[in-house]
């Protein structure tokens, strides 16, 4: 009996350290679950940072005056918009805006940044890559010991065709204030560190009292950027122990049973039920702690003897419930619009997903712009700005079949999905939402307008695009409902498509003729109606690329008006025409110079002082030009617009309303402009033997009572000019008249004018 309990001493002693591991590789498989658990949710807590810092980057970089800044033309913006305050309240280091070619543009942030500044804008290709693809990225890096976060977003004007101007990036470091918050939104503490593990590994180390872990950190394209070192309680430390005093206990127990019955019962009662618990743990991502719960209660409930493996059900489920709620709130967080409660793009994209794989589906998706947006939030204020997108919202929603979901992109950009039975049904809900999205807000000085612009591309089993396209193709329509006149809505088709390429190429061209001076004025003569004297010369802008030859001013000014670049034409057209036109007034003084000038390039902060500027440079005096505006641009009612009216007018500068009787100003306000001269439109002057010809008789009376000049364009024959000379028209213009020409031929007609008809008289 001695040796017989002897040998069981001694089998209990061999056999507790096995026990022992048994029951630690149990409850390893748990805990080693819930670290890898939390690695994933501080790898979402980073993902979410990169891109809620990109969010703001693209607010930024989506501003028209950013783009200005970029092309020189709004070189205070700068200074006015990324203040020391501002730097500080996103806890950026750097903040720079370079040019497509990756050149700094403007700068703000610490010296030691700066410094690094060429090799930050070439982390990775990140700026490079985001001009590519329209949107922001963002990247880590471990920098001088510290981890910084880099986002980079893409430069963009809010107008129609727009493409990259360049690029904006933001350099915050991980560290400090920041650090703490991502630590209190992670409930555990960590640190960042150099990268050593490749992109998906995870390294654990199990101590007595808590468990070290270090994972790889990747970017948004799975780039490694960094380590996280997490340090993690064992969150069944009690359990541990309470087990390992039941082993003892039974060990002790089994001095009078046979050793192999312990073993038997060890891993029959007790092991195998703690291996199902880390099971059921893992499965928490399938099946959440509802499912987990039950399967513990399955094995606890109404067994004697299990308290501890009762209350061990219970602790994992709440940790379970616990861990399931906080990944479901980041997960709404993730997928929604803070300010409207609205699905945001990542949930667009998702849902986009899942209605394009279902059987027999089709669908339409439609992209909208507010048109005057900014005015409201520059004029307003961000407060402003904020109710106003919550109201869009709200109306969209109500619009909307119940079928139907809309989200908010960011900024003033809405999408909406709808399943599509009838296309035209569609066609009827984006007319609605033109019509309904429109809100006039009171300004101090003016009532601020606000449209939507409305683009629809469809998905269907017949044609199925992959989700880029889709959203590329509903783009396309949108900008081009705003070039042709905002507050309406348009359908995708491929024409629009190579339309708009035709318009990205020739700005392109454009860009590149400006920059090597290749855009030339030629000048049309205006003559007296009564006895034909030269009056005034018309500057006409004339583009000869090389491999296209002569590019048409129609097909040149509309890419110029929808990309931003009409302000650099009228600019480089009048600076010619003024070099020019010096000399040909020093000889002549009585004659005028007509120069045509967009109302998007009078409403640029920029534009006055540059036109003023080259005027000065050029020795002729402001009285000696006149500007011209067509009737559609001074019907547009802006505050920048009339200021540079005012200012150009003050210095002697004379005003011409051009096209007139085509636009939609009223007779108040030209009474109010005041213009010298009103040009009557074309497609009259050509029927004036007609119906025209009454609507020309209409509009030089009513000048006559505004003691108004009248021009006449597009005169072609002798027999309009004498109709139009007996009507009383002022002066003529056109072909019959004389065609645009060179300042080099320019000079000998002139010569031959002068030699008919010897003495000028003014305008």
């Amino acid at each position: 009996m001695v040796a017989v309990a002897a040998a069981s001493v001694i089998a209990a002693l061999v056999l507790l350290p096995f026990a022992q591991r048994l029951i630690d590789r149990s409850f390893q498989a748990f805990e080693q679950a819930h670290a890898v658990q939390e690695t994933e949710r501080l790898q979402l807590l980073l993902r979410h940072a990169g891109e809620s810092l990109g969010r703001t980057a693209l607010d930024y970089s989506r501003w028209d005056e950013t783009a200005q800044f970029v092309a020189g033309t709004h070189p205070r913006w700068l200074d006015e918009q990324l203040t020391p305050d501002v730097l500080e309240n996103f806890g950026a280091s750097l903040v720079a805006v370079v040019s497509p070619t990756l050149d700094p543009v403007g700068v703000r942030g610490e010296p030691a940044m700066q410094a690094r500044l060429p090799a930050l804008v070439r982390e990775r290709n990140l700026c490079q890559r985001a001009q590519l693809r329209s949107q922001a990225l963002y990247r880590y890096a471990f920098l001088d010991d510290r981890p910084y976060l880099l986002v980079c977003s893409p430069v963009l004007a809010q107008h129609a065709g727009a493409t990259p101007s360049g690029a904006m990036l933001w350099v915050v470091q991980m560290s400090g204030t920041r650090h703490a918050e991502l630590m209190r939104l992670a409930g555990f503490a960590f640190k960042l560190a150099p990268p050593r593990l490749a992109a998906g590994d995870v390294q654990l180390r199990f101590g007595p009292e808590a468990i070290d872990v270090r994972h790889a950190v990747h970017d948004w394209d799975g780039h490694v950027a960094l380590d996280a070192e997490l340090h993690l309680p064992r969150v069944l430390g009690a359990q541990r122990v309470t087990m390992t005093r039941i082993a003892l206990l039974v060990l002790g127990s089994a001095v009078l049973v046979p050793p192999l019955l312990v073993l038997i019962l060890l891993e029959a009662l007790v092991v195998r039920r703690i291996q199902r618990v880390s099971h059921w743990v893992r499965a928490t991502r399938i099946g959440g702690p509802v499912v987990v719960e039950s399967q513990l209660r399955r094995i606890a409930d109404g067994r004697a003897g299990f308290a501890e493996l009762q209350k061990l059900a219970h602790d994992v489920a709440a940790l379970a419930e616990h861990l399931d709620a906080l990944r479901a709130g980041w997960q709404a967080a993730a997928m929604s619009d803070s300010l409207t409660g609205l699905g945001n793009r990542a949930r667009l994209m998702l849902d986009l997903d899942r209605w394009m794989e279902a059987p027999s589906s089709c669908i339409a998706l439609m992209l909208l712009d507010l048109d005057g947006f900014k005015a409201v939030n520059d004029t307003l204020g961000h407060p402003g700005g904020d109710a106003l997108l919550k109201e869009v919202a709200t109306r969209l929603s109500a619009l909307l079949p119940e079928d139907a979901r809309a989200y908010r992109l960011g900024g003033d950009e809405f999408a909406v999905v709808v399943p599509v039975r009838v296309r035209d049904d569609v066609d009827a809900l984006a007319e609605r939402m033109a019509r309904q999205l429109r809100f006039v807000r009171q300004g101090p000085d003016t009532a601020l307008v606000v449209t939507a612009s409305v683009g629809t591309a469809f998905a269907s089993t017949d044609e199925m695009p992959a989700v880029s396209e889709l959203l590329t193709r509903a783009d396309v329509a949108m900008y081009e409902a705003k070039r042709i006149g905002r507050g309406g809505f348009r359908r995708y088709s491929p024409t629009l498509r190579a339309e708009q390429r035709e318009r990205v190429e020739v700005a392109n061209a454009l860009r590149a003729a400006l920059d090597g001076s290749r855009v030339h004025a030629w000048f049309q003569p205006i003559t007296a109606a009564s006895d034909g004297r030269v009056q005034a010369l018309e500057a006409l802008a004339r583009w000869h690329e090389p491999g296209w030859g002569w590019v048409s001013p129609a097909r040149f000014i509309p890419a110029a008006e929808s990309t931003g670049l009409i302000a650099e034409v009228d600019l480089a057209v009048i600076a010619n025409a003024l070099a020019a036109f010096a000399p040909l007034r020093r000889a002549t003084p009585e004659l005028r110079l007509h120069v045509n000038v967009s109302a998007r390039s009078l409403a640029d902060a920029g534009f006055v002082a540059r036109l003023i500027a080259s005027v000065e440079g050029s020795g002729v005096p402001d009285d000696a030009l006149a500007l011209e505006l067509t009737e559609t641009d001074l019907s547009i009612n802006h505050e920048q617009l009339e200021d540079a009216l005012r200012r150009l007018r003050g210095r002697g500068m004379h005003l011409i309303i051009d096209d007139f009787g085509v636009g939609a100003s009223s007779l108040g306000r030209l009474a109010a402009l005041h213009p010298d001269a009103i040009k009557i439109d074309g497609s009259f002057v050509r029927d004036v033997h007609g119906d025209g010809g009454r609507i020309c008789r209409a509009i030089i009376e009513l000048a006559r009572e505004l003691r108004l000049a009248t021009v006449a364009e597009y005169v072609e024959r002798d027999d309009q000019a004498s109709t139009l000379a007996g009507m009383g028209c002022t002066a003529l213009q056109g072909y019959g008249i004389a065609q645009p020409m060179p300042a080099d031929t320019l000079r000998a007609w002139l010569a031959g004018a002068a030699a008919a008809t010897p003495a000028v008289t003014p305008a």
